[in-house]
């Protein structure tokens, strides 16, 4: 199993900087590796169906906040992006 990085540990953005202080850079980009693989793993490829609140009858987020979308949608949207950023389609 690979190092796991504690997270008081992890990266934070302070004033548009990443701030990594005592971080291995090896274990981090592990870890955002498998993140990544398990976004996919977990994202159901069936689209939307929102209801008149708003809400996602297809994958079960039933009450947003105001603002907030279907998390399945916005991974979408990221894994599109990773697929984008590696250069192709999975």
């Amino acid at each position: 199993m690979p190092d796991r990085i504690p997270s008081q540990r992890l990266c934070q953005l302070r004033d548009d900087e990443l701030v990594c202080a005592g971080t291995n850079e090896k274990a981090l980009a592990a870890e955002l590796l498998q993140l990544r693989s398990l976004v996919v793993d977990f994202t159901d490829s069936g689209d939307c169906w929102l209801d008149h609140h708003g809400g996602c009858q297809a994958h079960g987020y039933l009450e947003p906040e105001r603002g907030e979308r279907c998390p399945h949608a916005v991974a979408k949207e990221l894994i599109a992006e990773w697929d984008e950023a590696d250069g192709g389609g999975r």
